[in-house]
Order: structure tokens, then sequence, then C-alpha cells
């Protein structure tokens, strides 16, 4: 039982929800308050940086565990922590892969990998880890991790509230695998099928209401991959018995203004409300509606270059400017070309680009789900 007075791992274990990431937030931010000559210690300092983590407030989530590794560090090494130092290597990485830097989170997820005591730990570090693969669109590696994640998690209890968020990137990776291949994507399909499915079977056992259940950021990125993969499917004039290339961009038009509506209630991050609103131009393209698509368009620029201030050159920003290049082209000639279409947007876990360690491992925050 945490007896601590904070407690961020019920937030990856409870789908997200936005009340409980508020709940802790105040939690933390009174006690900062009103004990701000007290010395926290390490474990208190490491729970301060997961719920900052959580909100996207990086400088405060990296004030906080670089307290917390000064303390571990100036012990001997046989007294230190493991699980704070794994937890400061965890956030760290976290926060280096929403900024793009895959390669630093990587190595850091596996610092925090091989330290890493907690199952809860060793769980989220799969999760995020495996986003780094989504983000770098190396969808086999990504689909590997999320699978070893989910079995891992499957095994604890504790965490089944975690089991729809590793089914939902596991089948995500393999859709977007196969799409990439040119390969069925029946398989993935099916498994993002099974975590609808999977979500309802363990709101029910939670007793979380369908109110609550628009407030759970994992499950609204769920609803956000279901959309990207039909818009996705729809691009490469994917023609199936159940579903016409038409019917699969009105769709996903459905999932992702929900999603969009649900993200924007639950204060999510600018690069996932930019991811939705990217996937919404897409998606506009597709159905002909040329002034809807550059609305979004713009709406996902103004996002990303909020989310990425300090890196002008983001590839998600640069996406957005050739797409509306390409929409002014069209203005112009009346016609799309087939490359304005096609040109592929990462996302999170998102986040959920989650926004979501390059050596074995897996989103975190409203940033995890991109892709969440």
């Amino acid at each position: 039982m945490n007896v601590r007075p904070l407690d961020p791992q019920r937030i990856p274990n409870n789908f997200r929800l936005q009340s409980y990431i508020e709940e802790e937030l105040t939690k933390a931010n009174t006690i900062i308050k009103s004990e701000e000559h007290k010395k926290f210690t390490s474990n208190e300092l490491i729970d301060f940086g997961l719920i900052y983590l959580e909100i996207g407030n990086w400088d405060k989530a990296k004030s906080f565990y670089c307290e917390a590794l000064t303390l571990e560090q100036a012990k001997p090494e046989y007294l230190q922590d493991k699980e704070v130092l794994a937890t400061v290597y965890y956030i760290s990485a976290t926060m280096k892969r929403e900024k793009n830097n895959c390669l630093s989170a990587i190595k850091n997820y596996a610092i925090a990998e091989h330290l890493a005591q907690s199952d809860w730990l060793k769980s989220n570090i799969f999760r995020n880890l495996g986003l780094v693969y989504l983000k770098m669109a190396d969808f086999e590696v990504a689909a590997k991790i999320f699978k070893q994640g989910l079995d891992f998690t499957n095994q604890v209890i504790a965490l089944r509230g975690s089991l729809p968020a590793f089914k939902n990137y596991y089948g995500l990776s393999l859709t977007r695998a196969a799409l990439k291949n040119k390969q069925d994507p029946t398989e993935g399909l099916k498994t993002l099928e099974e975590t609808t499915l999977l979500y309802g079977k363990i709101f029910l056992e939670k007793n979380v209401s369908e109110t609550d259940q628009l407030k759970s950021h994992d499950f609204q990125s769920h609803q956000f991959h279901r959309g990207m993969i039909l818009c996705e499917m729809a691009e490469h004039q994917d023609e199936d018995k159940a579903m016409s290339v038409q019917d699969k961009f009105q769709h996903a038009e459905q999932l992702l203004q929900g999603a969009l509506a649900g993200r924007i209630a639950n204060k999510a991050d600018e690069q996932r409300l930019g991811d939705t609103c990217a996937w919404l131009g897409r998606i506009y393209i597709g159905l002909k509606q040329i002034e809807n698509a550059q609305q979004y368009f713009e709406k996902a620029l103004r996002y990303y270059q909020t989310a990425f201030s300090n890196v002008p050159d983001a590839k998600q920003i640069k996406d957005v400017q050739t797409r509306l290049a390409g929409l002014k082209l069209f203005s112009k000639t009346e016609k799309i070309t087939p490359s304005l279409a096609k040109l592929s947007i990462l996302t999170q876990p998102p986040n959920e680009t989650n926004n979501d360690a390059n050596t074995r491992y897996a989103e975190l925050r409203p940033t995890s789900a991109t892709i969440g």
C-alpha cells in the first residue's frame, strides 16, 4: 500500500484519467506551498517529478528529478535507491522523447530499465520505450516491445488498468507496419477491435462512468489511433468489403472530431492537439473539403509551434507547412497532387509523437499517449 502523500502511479494504472491527474497536481502544489522550507526526500521529489511530467511541465519535472538525483548521489553507492535513480532516468527519457530526441531517450530508458525495481516502473518503461520506436516509424520493433510489455503487465493484477493502452499500441504498431510494407493489416485491425472491447470490460470492472471514460487520455488516444488508421488506409485506397474509401474517411472524421473534443476538454498538450488537427486535415483532403483541410492544418501548425517553440525545424512543423503549401498550390491549379495526401505524420503516445528506449523498450502524461 502506498503511504506516501502523493500517488502518481495510479494515473497510468487507471487509463490516465484527467480527474486523477488534477487531484495529484492539486495535492502536489498544496504540499510544495505549505512545506516550502521542508527538505523533501528523494522519493517525494520523484513523485513531484512524475506528476509534473504528466502535465508537460518540463522545467518543474526536471528540477525535482535533478534534486532527487543529487540526494542519491550524495550517498555511498550501496545505499543509493535504485528505484529513485531509475525513475530519474525514466522521466528524463520521456521528456527527451517528447522533444524528438529519440536516440537520447533510448539510452536513458535502457539505464532506467537496468535499475528499475518495481513492476510499475518496468511496465511503464516498456510502454514509453515502445512509443519512441513508434515515433521513429520503426513499427516492427515497436510492436515487439509493446507485446513484451503487454505480456509482462498482464501478470500483475495491480497494473490491469494499463492493459488496454498496451494492447492499443500493439495493434497500432502491427497495423502501421503492415500498411508500410503493403501487407494485410487484418491482425492489427483485429487487435484494435479487441482493445475497444477490453476498455469496455475494464471500465466496467472499475466502475468507470461514461462521463469519466471521456476523461481518459488513454481511451482518447485509442479513438485517435483508430481514426488515424482508417485515414491512412483510405489514403492508400484500400478498398474492402466492409467499408469503402469514402466511408473510411467519414468514420475517421467522427472518431477524430470526438478525440479532439475530448483532448481539448482534458487539457491535452499542444503536441497531441496538433497531431489530431493534422490528421483531420488529411481526412478533409480525402473528403475534398479543402477549406476544412486548410483550417485544421493551420490549427495544427499553431499547436506544433507552441509545442516545439525551441525547435522551429521540428518534423511535425515542416510536415504541416508542406501540406499547407500544397493546398495553396491546389487553390491555383484546382488539383490535389497525390503526394500531398500521402505525406506521413508521426504522432504519439500517443501521446499520443509522446511523444511515446532503443535497446529493448516503452507514454506517459497527456503529452503519451500520440501518438497519443
